[in-house]
Protein backbone atom coordinates (compact mmCIF):
# COMPACT_ATOMS: atom_id res chain seq x y z
CA UNK A 1 0.00 0.00 0.00
CA UNK A 2 2.03 2.94 -1.29
CA UNK A 3 5.08 1.75 0.60
CA UNK A 4 3.37 2.15 4.05
CA UNK A 5 3.33 -0.82 6.35
CA UNK A 6 0.01 -1.82 7.89
CA UNK A 7 1.44 -1.37 11.39
CA UNK A 8 1.94 2.33 10.66
CA UNK A 9 -1.58 3.04 9.29
CA UNK A 10 -2.77 4.15 12.73
CA UNK A 11 0.02 6.72 12.82
CA UNK A 12 -1.25 8.28 9.58
CA UNK A 13 -4.66 9.10 11.08
CA UNK A 14 -5.48 12.52 12.47
CA UNK A 15 -5.47 12.95 16.24
CA UNK A 16 -9.27 13.32 16.20
CA UNK A 17 -9.71 10.03 14.33
CA UNK A 18 -7.32 8.29 16.74
CA UNK A 19 -9.33 9.59 19.73
CA UNK A 20 -12.62 8.35 18.23
CA UNK A 21 -11.15 4.90 17.60
CA UNK A 22 -9.78 4.68 21.13
CA UNK A 23 -13.15 5.77 22.64
CA UNK A 24 -15.03 3.20 20.54
CA UNK A 25 -12.62 0.49 21.64
CA UNK A 26 -13.08 1.40 25.33
CA UNK A 27 -16.88 1.35 24.97
CA UNK A 28 -16.70 -2.15 23.52
CA UNK A 29 -14.60 -3.30 26.46
CA UNK A 30 -16.98 -1.91 29.12
CA UNK A 31 -19.78 -4.28 30.13
CA UNK A 32 -23.22 -3.26 28.91
CA UNK A 33 -25.66 -3.00 31.80
CA UNK A 34 -29.01 -4.39 30.76
CA UNK A 35 -32.18 -4.55 32.79
CA UNK A 36 -33.63 -7.99 33.01
CA UNK A 37 -37.10 -8.27 31.53
CA UNK A 38 -38.43 -9.44 34.90
CA UNK A 39 -37.04 -6.36 36.64
CA UNK A 40 -38.52 -4.12 33.94
CA UNK A 41 -41.91 -5.85 34.30
CA UNK A 42 -41.93 -5.49 38.10
CA UNK A 43 -41.06 -1.78 37.83
CA UNK A 44 -43.95 -1.28 35.39
CA UNK A 45 -46.40 -3.10 37.66
CA UNK A 46 -45.31 -1.30 40.83
CA UNK A 47 -45.69 2.12 39.20
CA UNK A 48 -49.18 1.34 37.84
CA UNK A 49 -52.60 2.18 39.38
CA UNK A 50 -53.17 -1.41 40.67
CA UNK A 51 -56.97 -1.04 40.60
CA UNK A 52 -59.01 -4.23 40.51
CA UNK A 53 -62.28 -4.69 38.68
CA UNK A 54 -64.99 -7.20 39.49
CA UNK A 55 -64.49 -9.43 42.54
CA UNK A 56 -66.56 -12.61 42.75
CA UNK A 57 -68.16 -13.96 45.89
CA UNK A 58 -66.31 -16.81 47.53
CA UNK A 59 -67.33 -20.27 46.36
CA UNK A 60 -68.16 -23.03 48.88
CA UNK A 61 -64.56 -24.19 48.62
CA UNK A 62 -63.31 -20.63 49.28
CA UNK A 63 -62.09 -19.67 45.81
CA UNK A 64 -62.34 -16.01 44.81
CA UNK A 65 -61.84 -14.54 41.35
CA UNK A 66 -61.13 -10.95 40.40
CA UNK A 67 -60.29 -9.07 37.25
CA UNK A 68 -57.79 -6.32 36.53
CA UNK A 69 -57.38 -4.40 33.30
CA UNK A 70 -54.00 -4.70 31.61
CA UNK A 71 -53.50 -0.93 31.94
CA UNK A 72 -54.07 -1.13 35.71
CA UNK A 73 -50.96 -3.29 36.01
CA UNK A 74 -48.97 -1.05 33.66
CA UNK A 75 -49.39 -3.11 30.48
CA UNK A 76 -50.58 -2.49 26.96
CA UNK A 77 -51.32 -5.22 24.42
CA UNK A 78 -47.79 -4.72 23.04
CA UNK A 79 -46.03 -4.87 26.42
CA UNK A 80 -48.15 -7.91 27.32
CA UNK A 81 -46.65 -9.70 24.31
CA UNK A 82 -43.14 -8.49 25.21
CA UNK A 83 -43.39 -9.77 28.81
CA UNK A 84 -45.65 -12.79 28.24
CA UNK A 85 -43.08 -15.35 29.39
CA UNK A 86 -42.19 -13.37 32.51
CA UNK A 87 -45.86 -12.71 33.34
CA UNK A 88 -46.81 -16.36 33.54
CA UNK A 89 -44.03 -17.46 35.88
CA UNK A 90 -45.22 -18.57 39.34
CA UNK A 91 -43.18 -15.76 40.87
CA UNK A 92 -44.78 -13.00 38.77
CA UNK A 93 -48.34 -14.29 39.08
CA UNK A 94 -48.04 -14.60 42.87
CA UNK A 95 -46.29 -11.24 43.26
CA UNK A 96 -48.80 -9.34 41.13
CA UNK A 97 -51.77 -11.15 42.67
CA UNK A 98 -50.74 -10.45 46.25
CA UNK A 99 -49.79 -6.87 45.43
CA UNK A 100 -53.24 -6.29 43.94
CA UNK A 101 -54.92 -7.72 47.04
CA UNK A 102 -52.78 -5.71 49.47
CA UNK A 103 -53.40 -2.49 47.52
CA UNK A 104 -57.16 -3.12 47.47
CA UNK A 105 -57.58 -4.85 50.84
CA UNK A 106 -60.70 -2.87 51.75
CA UNK A 107 -62.51 -4.32 48.72
CA UNK A 108 -61.37 -7.88 49.41
CA UNK A 109 -61.83 -7.92 53.18
CA UNK A 110 -65.54 -7.39 52.66
CA UNK A 111 -65.67 -10.86 51.09
CA UNK A 112 -64.72 -12.42 54.44
CA UNK A 113 -67.76 -10.83 56.09
CA UNK A 114 -70.10 -12.36 53.51
CA UNK A 115 -69.19 -15.95 54.32
CA UNK A 116 -71.98 -17.69 56.21
CA UNK A 117 -70.96 -18.20 59.85
CA UNK A 118 -71.69 -21.94 59.64
CA UNK A 119 -69.42 -22.29 56.57
CA UNK A 120 -66.59 -20.02 57.73
CA UNK A 121 -64.50 -22.74 59.31
CA UNK A 122 -65.01 -25.01 56.32
CA UNK A 123 -64.10 -22.33 53.77
CA UNK A 124 -61.24 -20.61 55.60
CA UNK A 125 -59.60 -23.01 58.00
CA UNK A 126 -59.86 -26.32 56.16
CA UNK A 127 -58.02 -25.05 53.08
CA UNK A 128 -54.90 -23.00 52.54
CA UNK A 129 -53.98 -20.60 49.77
CA UNK A 130 -50.93 -21.86 47.87
CA UNK A 131 -50.66 -19.99 44.57
CA UNK A 132 -52.63 -17.60 42.43
CA UNK A 133 -54.09 -18.65 39.14
CA UNK A 134 -54.07 -16.11 36.31
CA UNK A 135 -55.28 -16.08 32.74
CA UNK A 136 -55.76 -13.37 30.16
CA UNK A 137 -59.29 -12.49 29.14
CA UNK A 138 -59.52 -9.88 26.35
CA UNK A 139 -57.92 -6.71 27.77
CA UNK A 140 -57.77 -7.93 31.37
CA UNK A 141 -56.41 -10.65 33.62
CA UNK A 142 -58.57 -12.97 35.67
CA UNK A 143 -56.93 -13.95 38.97
CA UNK A 144 -58.06 -16.77 41.24
CA UNK A 145 -56.97 -17.40 44.84
CA UNK A 146 -58.19 -19.01 48.04
CA UNK A 147 -59.92 -16.72 50.51
CA UNK A 148 -57.75 -18.00 53.38
CA UNK A 149 -55.07 -15.64 52.01
CA UNK A 150 -57.22 -12.66 53.03
CA UNK A 151 -57.43 -13.84 56.61
CA UNK A 152 -53.67 -14.52 56.67
CA UNK A 153 -52.87 -11.03 55.35
CA UNK A 154 -55.27 -9.34 57.77
CA UNK A 155 -53.83 -11.27 60.73
CA UNK A 156 -50.32 -10.35 59.58
CA UNK A 157 -51.28 -6.65 59.41
CA UNK A 158 -53.00 -6.85 62.80
CA UNK A 159 -49.90 -8.36 64.42
CA UNK A 160 -47.76 -5.56 62.95
CA UNK A 161 -50.13 -2.93 64.33
CA UNK A 162 -50.28 -4.50 67.80
CA UNK A 163 -46.53 -5.03 67.89
CA UNK A 164 -45.87 -1.41 66.88
CA UNK A 165 -47.76 -0.02 69.89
Amino acid sequence: MNGVKEDNLFDLLSDDAKDRIEMSTKQLEEPVERKSKLKELIQMVISSPLKVGRISESTDSGDVEFTVLLRNVGLTPMTYLKFKNELYSHYSVNLIGELLIRENMNLFAEKLTKIDHDNYSEAIENYEHKNFGMRKKASSFLFKFHISLLQDLLVEDFKKEVGAK
